[in-house]
């Protein structure tokens, strides 16, 4: 029986609601023996304030698109077929180990198979308690729990629009969330499947049975299964689905980001403990994770082990992979080496195949060692580190991985925005704030996906309306497109399909041209805001400028830099030779089209003034500016 405080505690868990005669008249029609519908009844009690409903509509609306959805189902396939090669592998390990620890062996060869059916047989329970979460909101096997909490005087955690008069639209609103919920329990289902026959058959043989009475036994606890069965198949479920209980380090981060006024935190980390789980099961498969489960004692150990030794064959496997330029880790920082590495059809943290490059970043887990063997090799090449001091490196830097994936895409933009070399970080900080803003667009996710669809191109927005429109169907046309070193526009990836799928594979594009600057070591920044032009008038650029003038230096310096390479005489001249060419080329185009603005400018004021005063102005102009006078002159456009 609860006492009568923690009733007391209980009604202020929804929100000191007072209990009216409408309460009163809603507990009278409950059936109370029926745990669902008093859980749901809770449910709707509750009395959420204004940041909840904020904080539920924003998440609801940034996990939206197609792409999240694709991504955690990604996620959870690829770490899920680990499971069989993984329980044999741990049954195998399980042998010296069991010795060595002095104790009886607790995993076995013969429940691989056993778990392998019960994998599938978790098939229909997941869909049916997929279906019951997309429907109500909550797991069927929630409600339980929910009351004696509820009971308990602790919180029950609820949609904030499932309560009072919104609730009608709460389904609408939690559409993503529920049926990323969904996902889950459905996987879970499966991984729980997988556990039940595993322990059926774990307890019947450590039970001494044999033949007919062996499977007997299983038959018998996999239709009354122990307390001890269950729990060690829920528990294996949620360490498959990510959703097992965080460790002290990731709770003491939470509350600091939850510590931040205005949920400014949130905006910028949303998800720790996702991006936490994911760290520590991607590092199992890793020697890392060998290590620790060896140094781990029981089946837990022996489990942990079997994703290392499966994690350390794929880097095994992908070293040459790597060593032949065929596995890319970040990309690279610097503008212009940036540029070619995209102009070439690379994507960071890809793998090369055929001549496709295919991002292996959302395979969970399972990404953590090929992201580790590219972390490892770039290191290697561009730092000079031996393998030794490359692996360890390659630990540490597998924070720059965390930092590129989506669900901490707004550290990636923070760190990025103050970051060293950055011409402006107080303009850069307004930008992620205002990329943050944009999450509240109804359903912004979804609509960027579609906006995606109908205009693939990347966009280069710089106002606050632009950030804005860039994500809104049939507004992100008239958002400036952005511009490679060259002046063309660029097209992601996968194109158009880059707004649904989380994997678009890109075709490598290393055209002779591109080939020739990469064996040069000739890199092509971005130009500057300013430059000088030849009658020696530094030029401060606008916006409409500065896109001219990409547009306009960078398709001629892309031509000339293409006739210079077809001509006879260019291959007799040594490599430091070639490269001052091409220098030259560029700054010979970039000067020109410099010299095109100044006359252009000198040409609107022009256009503004009478014919007398054209003169008086072109005298002034000869007298003051003698430079750009001469620019005026002889610069043809």
């Amino acid at each position: 029986e609860p006492s009568e405080k923690n009733m007391e505690a209980a009604f202020k868990s929804l929100g000191g609601r007072e209990v009216t005669q409408d309460v009163i008249d809603k507990l009278g029609k409950i059936d109370f023996q029926n745990q669902d519908e008093v859980y749901k009844f809770l449910r709707q009690m509750g009395k959420p304030g204004f940041g909840k409903y904020v904080s539920e509509y924003w998440y609801n609306s940034i996990l939206s698109g197609p792409a999240t959805h694709l991504r955690n189902l990604l996620g959870n396939i690829s770490f899920l077929s680990t499971a069989v090669p993984g329980r044999a592998i741990s049954a195998a390990i399980e042998v010296p180990k069991a010795l060595i620890e002095k104790r009886p062996r607790e995993v076995f060869f013969r429940e691989v198979a056993p778990a392998t059916v019960g994998l599938f047989r978790g098939i229909p329970s997941g869909l049916a308690k997929g279906l019951y979460i997309l429907k109500n909101g909550y797991a069927r096997d929630e409600a339980e729990a929910g009351i004696n909490k509820f009971i308990s005087g602790n919180n029950i955690r609820s949609e904030a629009f499932g309560t009072g008069p919104l609730k009608a639209i709460s389904p609408i609103i939690n559409a993503p969330l529920r049926a990323l919920k969904a996902s889950d329990i459905f996987f879970k289902s499966m991984a729980e499947g997988f556990e039940i026959n595993a322990q059926a058959t774990r307890t019947a043989i450590k039970e001494g049975l044999k033949g007919k009475e062996l499977r007997n036994r299983i038959a018998e606890l996999l239709e009354n299964p122990t307390p001890e069965m269950m729990e060690k198949a829920s528990q294996f479920g949620k360490v498959l689905t990510f959703t097992d209980d965080v460790g002290k380090i990731t709770t003491n981060v939470n509350r600091l980001r939850d510590s931040i006024p205005l949920g400014i935190g949130k905006a910028i980390v949303p998800f720790i403990n996702i991006a936490s789980k994911l760290l520590e099961r991607g590092m199992e498969f890793t020697p890392v994770g060998l290590i620790k489960g060896l140094r781990t004692a029981g089946a837990e150990g022996s489990e942990i082990a079997a994703r290392g030794v499966m994690g350390s064959a794929i880097m095994v496997g992908l070293v040459g992979h790597a060593q032949g330029g065929n596995l890319t880790a970040w990309a690279p920082k610097t503008a212009g080496e940036r540029d070619a590495f995209f102009r070439q059809g690379k994507q960071a943290w890809s793998i090369k195949i055929g001549d496709k490059w295919i991002p292996y970043n959302q395979l969970g887990p399972l990404s953590m060692p090929f992201a580790l063997t590219a972390i490892i090799n770039q290191s290697i090449n561009e730092k000079g580190d031996v393998p030794e001091q490359a692996l360890a490196n390659a630990v540490i830097s597998t924070g720059n991985y965390l930092a590129d994936q989506s669900y901490l895409g707004g550290v990636a933009d923070l760190l990025s925005a103050m970051e060293r070399g950055t011409s402006d970080p107080l303009s850069n900080l307004a930008r992620v704030g205002t990329r943050q803003i944009a999450g509240f667009l109804p359903f912004s996710a979804l609509q960027r996906s579609v906006a995606i669809l109908t205009d693939p191109t990347l966009k280069a927005p710089k106002e606050f309306t632009e950030y804005i429109s860039e994500n809104i169907p049939g507004l992100r046309g008239n958002v400036p497109n952005r511009q490679n070193v060259f002046g063309e526009e660029i097209t992601p990836a996968g194109g158009r399909a880059k707004g649904i799928l989380p994997i678009a594979p890109s075709t490598e594009k290393i055209t002779p041209f591109e080939q020739e600057l990469k064996r040069l070591d000739v890199t092509i920044g971005f130009p500057a805001k300013s430059h000088m032009d030849s009658g020696g008038n530094k030029i401060e650029m606008t916006r409409d400028e500065q896109n001219f003038f990409l547009s306009y230096s960078g398709k001629r310096i892309k031509q000339n830099i293409a006739k210079i390479m077809v001509d006879p005489n260019y291959q007799q001249f040594p490599d430091n030779v070639k490269q001052k060419l091409i220098s030259r080329v560029i700054d010979q185009q970039r000067e020109q089209t410099t010299n095109v603005i100044t006359k252009v400018r000198i040409q609107k004021h022009l256009n503004t003034l009478s014919p007398e005063q054209q003169q008086n102005f072109l005298q002034r102009l000869s007298a003051s500016k003698p430079g750009a006078y001469q620019v005026y002159l002889t610069t043809q456009f």
